[in-house]
């Protein structure tokens, strides 16, 4: 289990990416296709609930990724227009999902997501200190 294998690291520059975001006064909000058991978990793991205002999963809803459901419940939750929001997807899925959406979209080229088509993206980084948050 995630938890138990402490061996498993957060991807480097979340944490700080998220702290950066938070001191500058924005809401962030999360919306993935994983289980919300395994969002709580890795949430919990490395300690990063604090950061999130909402939190959606896939689970909660009737379709997934590409369909941008996902990106405009949490944007509807977090009460923002779609247009006000910025998307940082790993996955092609994702990527889809947030142009669907309306929404501004950073594609992260995470080497653990393996290959994914995130030529979709407004932009896209190969890490999270790559973003620069204004």
């Amino acid at each position: 289990l995630l938890t138990e294998d402490r061996s498993i690291q957060a991807i480097p520059g979340v944490r700080e990416l998220l702290e950066r975001i938070k001191a500058a006064g924005y809401l962030i909000g999360l919306g993935s296709s994983s289980t919300m058991e395994m969002i709580n978990l890795v949430l919990n793991r490395f300690d990063l609930k604090k950061y999130f205002s909402v939190v959606v999963s896939g689970d909660e809803l009737p379709r997934s990724k590409p369909d941008p459901l996902i990106f405009l419940t949490v944007a509807e939750k977090l009460g923002v227009a779609p247009s006000e929001c910025i998307v940082i997807d790993d996955a092609g899925a994702g990527v889809a999902a947030a142009k669907a959406a309306g929404m501004y979209c950073i594609g992260y080229d995470n080497p653990n997501s393996g290959p994914q088509n995130l030529s979709g993206a407004d932009m896209i980084v190969g890490s999270h200190y790559d973003i620069i948050v204004v």
